[in-house]
């Protein structure tokens, strides 16, 4: 049974549809989920750091009446304001005062009562400050100048669910109504601090009596509303015994559902209370939701659209790519004169053009095409020369040192032998990069040569470290300059000698050719580094230091600067050449 056939019109429905329309819609529903995670995640991310906020402004808060309940220690009765008294004992000598007398006793209320005032005035917040002396009795100073009531009211609301002060300790009770002071009734919180008589030896805490300071509670509030969330979300503040000390409108009111909420909780660092920040997340992910259905269905019918579109514009393609296909089967029957004519003047028309014209360039294509092949096999043919050219060179020096050897001239066939490895090793050796021990080898290789070449007037010697046998350097590197050092250093003495040192510095490796030849005076060292920098040209093919050049050039092109060659010479003292390059190991090696 043979495969169904689907004309263009409907693989280009399907393909827009598979290609275009899912696509889009997976895109659109995808990037609709991201928002709405992306969205949650900023919430919470907003959430957090408004916890963190508080947790900043409750610490201040907290440290600034502490700091505020450690004026007991800073009143000066006798000049009846917060100055350093004796060693801490101004308000201790009041309270210590043991007169009985009338005058004595009004004395000590008026200098307690203005230590309250004080502490009163000190910062807007505080609504009421009461003093509990360790001998009974009770000091008070209400907002407003309101009376305060009695001590048993006092001491439920302040001793209800609460451990004892310690000494010298701050404690925090939690939120309650101050209607111990007449026709008063302001929710605060209250802090609280044990008086210790400075005078008794170190290590005895004889209290004298607590200092009770009520705060008001808006003092959180007014933190918190600076907050967007303060209008939108739940805030609550608890103690390390869950006792609530703070909540906003909406926590009071239960506004938020807990079954679609998110909960934020973050401790304080300097008190023991724990701030819960609570989100109506489907209330704040409503908005979210809504545009994300709005851009849904916007998207549904610009591709409902985009289908129409499509539906349309695939029949008005369909017909002349109709007339296309049936002159390609004409010409798949071998009919090259075929023209197809379309009165479209688009891509369309354009298209069937191309294809007249192709079909008009096929058939001198098909003509040329077998005189492509022929010169292909020409350039096969000359690589297949190129390859066998070597070998009949080493072949002919192998002849040479044969016919050396039969005519008993040892000298002429070591100088043949020593050239075809030279040739050999600089053929073989196509890599760009060798290791160094390798250079080395093929070195002293030509060193070799140069001995019965010169008949052992150059000596040489090789200095380097073994553990830089595997350190990578470019092939080929070393010969020209050595041969340089020969030719133009040494030969026009006659004898001499040259010396090759291999050295690590830093993480580069240092060659230097040290020869004692006849050297060079400044004016040409200048002209040779003057050649070295420039860019190389067809015509400075003849010059003496072209070798030299290339050397340098191969470095500079294969690590940048500034690695490459240096030039020191001294007249008739001898020449230094210097070759930098970075110290690169063959892999599975150490430096």
């Amino acid at each position: 049974m043979g495969l169904i056939r689907i004309n263009l019109f409907n693989k280009f429905i399907v393909a827009f549809i598979s290609v275009g329309i899912l696509p889009l819609l997976f895109v659109s529903f995808y990037s609709g989920y991201l928002f709405r995670r992306e969205t949650y995640t900023l919430i919470q991310d907003n959430y957090h750091q408004a916890a963190l906020y508080g947790v900043r402004n409750l610490d201040s808060l907290i440290e600034k009446y502490n700091t505020i309940s450690k004026l007991l220690y800073s009143y000066n009765p006798d000049n009846n304001n917060i100055i350093r008294g004796v060693n801490g004992q101004g308000l201790a000598r009041v309270l210590n005062d043991t007169k009985t007398d009338e005058p004595g006793q009004i004395k000590r209320y008026n200098d307690i009562i203005s230590f309250l005032y004080l502490i009163h005035t000190s910062e807007s917040y505080i609504t009421n400050v009461v003093f509990a002396a360790t001998d009974g009795d009770y000091y008070a100073f209400g907002m407003n100048n309101r009376p305060f009531i009695d001590e048993t009211s006092f001491l439920n609301s302040m001793n209800k669910n609460q451990m004892p002060l310690k000494a010298n300790q701050l404690r925090i009770i939690p939120t309650h109504r101050d209607n111990y002071f007449q026709k008063s009734n302001n929710q605060v919180f209250t802090i609280g601090r044990n008086y210790i008589d400075l005078s008794y030896p170190l290590g005895v805490d004889r209290i004298i009596g607590t200092l009770y300071i009520d705060i008001n509670i808006k003092c959180i509030d007014d933190i918190f509303k600076q907050l967007d969330i303060y209008y939108s979300g739940s805030i609550a503040i608890f103690d390390s015994e869950d006792n609530l000390i703070y909540g906003n409108p909406i926590y009071y009111n239960h506004l938020i559902n807990d079954s679609r909420s998110l909960e934020i909780s973050q401790y304080c660092n300097n008190i023991p209370w724990r701030i819960v920040l609570t989100a109506d997340i489907e209330r704040v992910m409503r908005n979210v939701v809504n545009i994300i259905r709005w851009i849904s269905i916007i998207v549904i019918l610009v591709l409902t659209a985009l289908l129409i579109v499509s539906v349309f514009y695939s029949k008005l393609f369909s017909s002349p790519i109709r007339e296309l296909l049936k002159g390609m089967k004409k010409v798949e029957a071998g009919d090259f004169t075929i023209h197809v004519k379309i009165k479209a003047h688009d891509e369309i028309g354009e298209l069937a053009e191309g294809f007249y014209q192709m079909t008009t360039r096929l058939k001198s294509h098909i003509q040329t095409s077998f005189l492509a092949q022929i010169r292909q096999k020409e350039a096969e043919l000359s690589s297949l020369k190129a390859k066998i050219k070597p070998h009949f060179l080493y072949n002919s020096l192998e002849l040479i040192r044969m016919n050396a050897i039969a005519h008993n001239d040892e000298s002429t066939a070591e100088l043949a032998f020593l050239l075809a490895e030279q040739m050999r090793a600089s053929i073989e050796y196509l890599n760009e990069t060798v290791e160094l021990n390798r250079e080395l080898d093929m070195i002293r290789g030509y060193f070799a040569f140069i001995d019965l070449r010169y008949n052992h007037d150059i000596s040489w010697d090789i200095s380097c470290d073994p553990s830089l046998d595997y350190v990578r350097v470019l092939n080929l590197m070393l010969q020209p300059i050595i041969e340089n050092a020969v030719i133009h250093g040494i030969k026009p003495r006659g004898r001499g000698h040259i010396r090759i040192s291999v050295e690590k510095q830093s993480n580069d490796l240092i060659i230097k050719v040290i020869d004692d030849g006849v050297g060079m005076d400044e004016k040409t060292v200048e002209k040779l580094k003057f050649h070295l920098q420039k860019e190389y040209r067809e015509e400075d093919r003849g010059e003496d230091s072209i070798g030299l050049k290339n050397v340098h050039d191969r470095l500079r092109y294969k690590y940048g600067a500034p690695y490459g060659v240096s030039i020191f010479s001294v007249p008739e003292s001898g020449t230094t050449i210097i070759i930098t390059l970075p110290l690169m190991q063959s892999e599975g090696r150490d430096v």
